[in-house]
């Protein structure tokens, strides 16, 4: 029987050891390819990160994708102080459509106009951020939405000249948002600034982003984070039987986590929360907003809810 040197049983475990670890790696590139191209996030300042100093649960969100070898975008939509009908606007689900006989004049000159939702609800862009609004198209004619913080007044630019056109009244101001992010998992997180009545008239808000014919079956809503067990049953039944797996109960998720795990030795306050099925103050910055703990809960309760449904391997 032929026999090696230890250095040649070195050398052969050597390659061995390099072609299996080669298989793995492509293994897990090929496994962690996702069928989609990004996520979008829709919401107000809960999803732009106030409190947070820098963190925000699509950043956290970003990082643990990343992390798992996921590399695709996560667009922060977030702008602060936005109801419900500003939010779907914005998205294009329920566009924003101009109030009165509007004429354009064939210059770049701003014009004056007023906007409301296609709903006929009142809407508040640019207070605190124009995500996905600009630019911005009237019956075919591209230009950008300014608003004037003094006069509480908008005005519309056209980008080039052309000819002098009047625009009817409620016609569709379609946004840049409406047209992009093509295939991207929507996550949509809104209502903390109202603009609703009931359960089902904040589903349909919900819906009309989720729904948007650019997005597939893959979408995450997340639920409100303020009240109490309590207070928030209807609301919570309603999506919870509307959405099923792809809804979070973030009120109920954050109330039942283990603050040891995070560092942070419950409080009285935060006992007497929980109890009543409430966010504890220790992740909190004010009685809505997160600090950095609890914006990181929130960015792993969603990559964990992608994994559980299969959508990140």
């Amino acid at each position: 029987m032929k026999l090696y040197s230890k250095w040649s049983i070195l050398g052969i475990l050597f390659i061995l050891l390099i072609g299996v670890g080669t298989y793995k790696i492509t293994d897990r590139a090929e496994a962690t390819k996702p069928n989609f191209p990004g996520i979008v996030v829709w919401g107000d300042s809960l999803t732009k990160g106030a409190g947070g100093k820098g963190t925000n649960y699509p950043g956290v969100l970003q990082r643990l994708l990343q992390e798992q070898g996921v590399n695709v975008p996560v667009v922060n939509m977030g702008v602060s102080g936005e109801d419900t009908n500003t939010i779907i606007g914005r998205a294009g689900g329920v566009p924003f459509s101009l109030v009165n006989n509007t004429t354009i004049p064939s210059t770049s000159i701003p014009v004056n106009i007023t906007l409301q939702s296609e709903n006929g609800h009142e809407v508040i862009p640019f207070r605190r951020g124009d995500r996905g609004i600009n630019p911005v198209t009237i019956n075919g004619i591209e230009g950008k939405i300014s608003w004037d913080k003094e006069k509480d007044a908008y005005s519309f630019q056209r980008s080039q000249t052309g000819r002098t056109t009047t625009i009817a009244d409620g016609s569709t101001i379609v946004t840049n948002a409406t047209n992009q992010y093509e295939g991207f998992v929507p996550v949509v997180f809104i209502g903390q600034n109202g603009g609703y009545e009931t359960p089902e008239e904040l589903v349909s808000h919900v819906d009309s982003i989720i729904h948007m014919e650019k997005y597939d079956e893959k979408f995450l809503v997340l639920g409100l984070t303020s009240g109490t067990k309590e207070s928030r049953a209807e609301l919570e039944k309603v999506m919870e039987e509307t959405y099923g797996i792809q809804y979070i109960n973030l009120r109920e998720y954050l109330s039942n986590v283990n603050l040891g795990r995070v560092n942070i030795k419950a409080t009285k306050a935060d006992k007497d929360a929980i109890a009543s099925g409430s966010v504890p103050p220790s992740l909190l910055v004010d009685y809505v907003h997160f600090n950095q703990v609890g914006y990181e809960l929130i960015g792993e309760a969603v990559f964990e809810r992608m994994m559980e449904l299969g959508w990140v391997e």
